[in-house]
């Protein structure tokens, strides 16, 4: 970490520095910034990264802010430039303020008429398929409800430029004519941001189970929220069991993904810390909540764990 002086002399702010310099080439410094703006398996992404460099590195530094800005993970918000001085000369500096850009989740829920239902599994598993091979896919799991056959979840996690782009591909394409032979009974679509969103998985094991938790949040409860919601995906994400936990919002919804194991592995979630304190922040004197919902689904085609970078 380093600490940054702001545009206000009185003011200093914490913020993730990477320091670009000539003894490794461009590529390298980019695959670290992405890694800062993704986050890990167990950290979290930052929000803001600087990346700063010296006389012949700059150009490298130009190349990793461009290239983060391309694959949309980051967004260029200030770029200084100085000169310090070193022995008998001055060397120039240059400094590159980015700012995270969330992945686009969608959520589209879909119950299709029972004699389609055959035929909606090889179109959504092929369109899974296919937007898996496009590099700013960052995740795409097709679900069945354990409630009802008919029903399914497509979970859908895009960079922001890619998302459009998917709309137009073959896969994409064969789905919606598909839906001309109207084989809905609903179709439901929601677009969220994903405000902690875990890139890096461990692999599935046999048949896991999938949560989704609804809930719409009091504004004034939000930042609790938030606090109290961050350490329970940061806890969860630390367990054998858990393999997946990615916090969304559209909104005042928030909605969390969360995969485990089994049935035995969420329980030994509910018995964590960071569990039982978001239950007592969502039953407490606050009521933070003013709806909520809690769907529980089966696998159908899971995106396997080398394929999520």
């Amino acid at each position: 970490m380093a600490e940054v002086q702001t545009d206000d002399p009185g003011e200093i702010e914490i913020m993730t520095e990477l320091k670009v310099t000539a003894k490794k080439p461009a590529s390298f410094y980019a695959r670290a910034a992405a890694t800062f703006l993704r986050g890990t398996h167990s950290k979290e992404p930052v929000a803001e990264l600087r990346v700063s460099a010296l006389g012949g590195a700059i150009s490298s530094a130009i190349f990793v802010a461009e290239r983060m800005e391309r694959d949309q993970l980051g967004k260029i918000a200030a770029i200084r430039t100085d000169y310090l001085p070193l022995q008998t000369s001055m060397c120039p500096q240059l400094s590159i303020h980015l700012l995270r850009v969330p992945p686009v989740a969608v959520l589209q829920q879909v119950e299709i008429k029972p004699e389609c239902v055959e035929e909606f599994l090889k179109v959504a598993t092929a369109l899974a398929e296919g937007a898996r091979a496009d590099a700013g896919c960052l995740r795409f799991d097709v679900l069945r409800s354990q409630e009802s056959s008919c029903q399914f979840l497509m979970y859908k996690v895009f960079t922001s430029a890619t998302l459009e782009s998917q709309k137009q591909s073959p896969h994409a394409q064969a789905m919606e004519a598909f839906q001309s032979s109207q084989p809905f009974v609903s179709n439901n679509v929601l677009q969220t941001e994903a405000l902690n969103f875990q890139s890096q998985c461990p692999a599935p094991k046999d048949s896991p189970m999938v949560i989704l938790f609804t809930g719409d949040v009091k504004e004034e409860c939000i930042p609790e929220f938030l606090e109290v919601m961050g350490g329970n995906c940061r806890g969860s994400r630390g367990e054998e069991g858990c393999i997946r936990f990615d916090l969304l919002r559209a909104g005042n919804k928030f909605m969390t993904y969360e995969v485990f194991e089994s049935n035995e592995a969420l329980e030994v979630h509910k018995d964590k810390a960071y569990t039982k304190a978001w239950g007592a922040f969502q039953y407490g004197d606050k009521k933070p909540l003013i709806s909520k919902s809690v769907q529980k689904f089966k696998v159908v085609d899971l995106q396997e764990t080398e394929l999520l970078s």
